[in-house]
């Protein structure tokens, strides 16, 4: 039961009611939710089935909860004032009432429904704008950081999420296994799994193995394979080598070696293999299917290849290679041997801010250890660092590694060709990728900090960020990926990669 005083704004879609109860009359903020809820209604009905109840309400919440309940989703009052929120969370919420709330989770056998969930209103939004396989990427990076060391589990004992390693599963690793099941069957049968799972289980518990059931009556395909995906940890690790060409009466023959080089044993895995071809203007695509540890796979190819990749739209769940991934500050969340260094000789203000800072991030990530500048010697070597303040000692040490990234204009800094002014901005950046990850977080004052501290957390995807004096978010990006070893150029200059448009899965 949700009571309060509520003003309703309401409006009608169909025969579907839609409403938005406010605390505080805001007649622009509701028509902003009003506007958009039909709309995600109307697409998810069209993707899997109508809509299954006689309303659906967005209501305020004085604490910042984000919960989906069937019919209607409770929002904090500052969350649901986000600008990005009626465009990210409020079709995840929507789309509960099918998966979760219109067929219900088996918890016993694994939430299967945050997975789906993500993946048909995040992932899918992302979809639409054509940054999906940004998304996926960043969701790999997300399982990396966070579960893949000590802190995973399998699949099908997630019930909800607790943590961020739990969320690295429960969500990222659950969508990639239904990203991979989409690509295995194509859209059109996905969308019928999709629609024979919603038919055949509405209103009832279902747990992992009935949804790869379903989808394999709609498919008519045996889906078996997957079920190991849900009871193992962990994840493949893949790597090209040993790359051969031969030119032929008809083309080129190229061969190469693909290992899964991860200990344990090999998962059954299908990748992409890419290939821009000599004259011709977009890539190649090919199918490989692996279930052994080491797999050689021979093209036969009608013109000289110029550039191979493997796996380039990041469709399949694996651990990322290094060499694949920008430095971002998600690597050094997920550590498990990282110093924030606090700096000593800032002034006594700007000290108990970082202290401050320090308390609520090691609450957050256990793993986190707190030293001063002061006492660096006792660092071991390997360990990731995070130097926080302009007055850091350390950053004489270290700097140079942040300063690939960083110049100077005057007493401005210099950032993806923007300047910053250090008195009136915070920056956060990542160095480029050496033997330990290295952060640095340098802020305007100490008013800013506390903020800062709030925030990052919510920036893990990315190496470099700067907010104004307010507190905004002015800059948010990582280096380019330019040197990855799952690429191979067969001509001294680089070819650029120009994968073929994809369809999304609905309008």
């Amino acid at each position: 039961l949700v009571a309060g005083p509520f003003t309703r704004y309401m409006q009608q879609h169909g025969d579907i009611d839609l409403s938005a109860y406010l605390l505080t009359p805001d007649e622009t903020l509701a028509n902003t939710y009003l506007r958009t809820m039909g709309g995600y209604i109307d697409r998810y009905s069209k993707l899997i089935g109508d809509y299954p109840f006689p309303k659906f309400a967005v209501v305020e919440n004085r604490w910042q909860t984000g919960y989906g309940m069937p019919s209607f989703t409770l929002l904090g009052s500052r969350v649901m004032r986000l600008p990005f929120i009626p465009y990210t969370s409020l079709p995840h919420e929507i789309l509960h009432n099918w998966w979760g709330n219109g067929v219900w989770v088996d918890y016993a056998n694994g939430n299967w429904s945050e997975g789906l969930t993500a993946y048909l209103s995040d992932h899918l939004m992302k979809e639409l704008q054509g940054e999906d396989a940004d998304y996926r990427r960043k969701a790999l990076e997300r399982y990396a950081d966070f579960a893949a060391e000590k802190r995973d589990f399998p699949l099908i004992d997630f019930v909800s999420r607790h943590s961020d390693a739990s969320q690295a599963v429960g969500y990222s690793k659950s969508l990639m296994l239904f990203h991979m099941l989409r690509m295995e069957l194509g859209d059109e049968l996905f969308t019928r799994g999709l629609q024979e799972l919603w038919n055949s289980r509405k209103f009832s518990e279902t747990g992992f193995v009935q949804v790869l059931e379903s989808f394999s009556r709609a498919s008519g395909r045996p889906l078996d394979h997957y079920l190991e995906w849900l009871t193992r940890t962990g994840a493949p690790s893949i790597t090209l080598d040993d790359i051969s060409l031969d030119e032929t009466d008809s083309g080129y023959r190229l061969g190469f070696t693909l290992q899964q080089s991860q200990q344990d044993a090999p998962y059954p895995l299908r990748l992409a293999a890419s290939v821009m071809l000599e004259g011709v203007e977009g890539a190649e695509l090919r199918d490989i299917v692996l279930d052994e540890k080491e797999t050689r796979i021979t093209l036969e190819l009608t013109a000289r290849p110029l550039r191979l990749d493997i796996d380039p739209d990041f469709d399949a769940m694996r651990l990322l290679d290094e060499s694949e991934r920008p430095p971002t500050f998600g690597q050094l969340y997920g550590s498990t041997r990282w110093y924030l260094v606090l700096p000593s000789d800032a002034p006594k203000k700007e000290r108990e801010a970082w202290a401050g800072f320090a308390k609520t991030w090691q609450q957050r990530y256990p793993d986190l250890e707190i030293i001063d500048d002061s006492d660096s010697t006792k660092i071991p070597n390997n360990a990731d660092l995070l130097l926080a303040g302009w007055s850091n000692r350390l950053l004489e040490t270290h700097g140079q590694r942040l300063k690939q990234i960083t110049g100077r204009q005057g007493e401005n800094l210099l950032l993806a060709g923007k300047e910053y002014d250090n008195e009136s901005h915070s920056v956060a950046l990542m160095a480029p990728q050496g033997k330990y990850h290295l952060g640095f977080i340098g802020a305007a004052d100490a008013s800013a900090i506390p903020s800062l501290a709030r925030k990052l957390p919510h920036y893990r995807s990315y190496g470099m960020l700067a907010f104004d004096a307010s507190g905004q978010n002015s800059l948010k990006q990582s280096a380019p990926v330019t040197d990855s070893r799952l690429t191979h150029h067969f001509t001294q200059e680089e070819t650029p990669l120009q994968l073929p448009p994809r369809k999304s899965l609905v309008d």
